[in-house]
Formats: C-alpha cells, structure tokens, sequence
C-alpha cells in the first residue's frame, strides 16, 4: 500500500470510525523536517518489490512528486505525464532515462489515451497508473453561486472524465498484457469535510 499525508494522523483520528475502517491505525505517515511530503512503502523488506513501470499523473510536482520519487527509490521507471512537461525536467536530470516527461492535456480525451499509448511504448509496458493530476488547490474553490458553466465542464472534463479515459486505457493494455496491474486514485478530503467556499473540484475528484 502507499501511504501519503503531509503530517502525521492524530490518535483521535486513527482511532475515530473513518480511521479504522480504513486501516489508519498502522499507517506510517509524516512529514520531513523541512516540510516536504514523506510517502511511505507499507512493504515488509522480505516481500517482492513493486511493479516496475509506472504512470504517474501530474507526477512532477507536489504529492504526484512524492509518489514518483517513492517509486523511483524502490527502483521502478517513471513516466510522468504532466500539461507542462518541463515540470519534470529537474527529474529528468535527477534520475536519468528512468523518468519520461509526457505533456498531455487530462481534460482532453484523446490526450488522456495517447498518454497512456506513448507511457506503454517508452517503458515497455504498463504496471501500474496513478491518477493524482487534477484541477485543485488555490483557484479550484468557489464559491456555489459563483460558478460559471465554463469553470464546471472544465472540473468534470479533468477531474472526473479525464480520470476515467486514463483507467479505460491503462486497463485495456494491462489486460492485453496478460499480467493484470494496478490503478490507484488520489482523492481529496474535502470529501469528508466541509470547507470555506464549495470545493468543487475536490468534490469531483472524490466520485
């Protein structure tokens, strides 16, 4: 399992209902000291390592950054897919020919299947996507009565749709694979708790 969270979970919370129904009691979550995202591996060191070819989207900045980097320790290949794939390029040096730097568009359909078609052919095959991009953060909050018909196609384009394209395409080329593989989403506690404007986005991203 991979654990994220940018500090460590209260005893209150591991204990409450949410906590334990979803197995927080052993999770092993902190932040570093300079205030850096920390994900860490649930892995015992006796166990297999994890799948070697990885999509990560939005993977080059903040907690898609982290999870990119935990599976770059653990000795996997990267592709991230990013709208400015210059983002990735400090990793690209980092890390050498074990991170691709694809550009793409999550809100566009065909982007979201050619991702997933050239993250395939880069890495020679496909383990594991993580679908972490998405429209949120400062700017994806508003408030309800302020919403305009643009900024709702664009949340439900990149947020929700784009997210299903992306797993419809990985899932098809694990499946041809033969070997099965791996989707995990990222979410959004706005989910499970209220904010100061309605968190649309991160509503959406919590379907």
């Amino acid at each position: 399992h991979l654990f994220i969270d940018a500090e460590p979970l209260s005893a209150d919370f591991r204990e409450s209902p949410f906590g334990v129904r979803h197995g927080c009691r052993h999770r092993s979550l902190h932040a570093a000291s300079d205030g850096q995202i920390v994900l860490a591996m649930d892995r015992k060191p006796d166990e297999p390592r994890p799948p070697r070819r990885v999509l990560v989207t939005g993977g080059a900045t903040n907690i898609g950054r982290a999870i990119s980097e935990c599976f770059l320790r653990e000795g996997a290949s990267v592709a991230v897919g990013q709208l400015d794939a210059r983002q990735a390029q400090e990793m690209v040096k980092a890390h050498g020919d074990r991170v691709i730097a694809l550009g793409f568009d999550q809100g566009c359909p065909e982007d979201c299947r050619r991702l997933v078609e050239e993250a395939t052919r880069e890495l020679g095959g496909l383990d594991v996507l993580v679908n972490n991009a998405a429209i949120t953060g400062p700017g994806a909050g508003r408030a309800f009565l302020e919403l305009d018909a643009d900024f709702v196609d664009r949340i439900l384009d990149v947020n929700l749709k784009g997210v299903i394209h992306l797993s419809i395409a990985a899932g098809r080329v694990m499946r041809d694979q033969g070997a099965g593989g791996v989707i995990v989403h990222i979410s959004s506690t706005t989910a499970f708790h209220a904010t100061g404007v309605l968190q649309v986005a991160g509503e959406v991203f919590c379907f």
